[in-house]
């Protein structure tokens, strides 16, 4: 696995899992830390490289709906 990957899958699992109820802020944040960050790895992101973490967005936003749609949760 090259270092770009490990980046990827450490940052989709960041989006899953601890992206809040903004996943695509946490999509921003990773795009930056990976690419812009001066303390970040500098990577250069093709459009295929990006699609894991936009996956991340969509599976982290089902699980937010699916968990609302909980008759328990909906007056939290």
């Amino acid at each position: 696995m090259s270092s770009k990957e490990i980046y990827l899958e450490d940052e989709v699992f960041i989006i899953e899992d601890s992206g809040g109820e903004m996943p695509e802020v946490a999509l921003h944040s990773s795009l930056y830390f990976l690419c812009s960050d001066p303390e970040g790895p500098g990577l250069s992101l093709k459009k295929q490289d990006r699609l894991p973490l936009k996956k991340a967005v969509i599976n982290r936003y089902q699980t937010i709906i699916l968990r609302d749609l909980q008759p328990e949760n909906r007056k939290k």
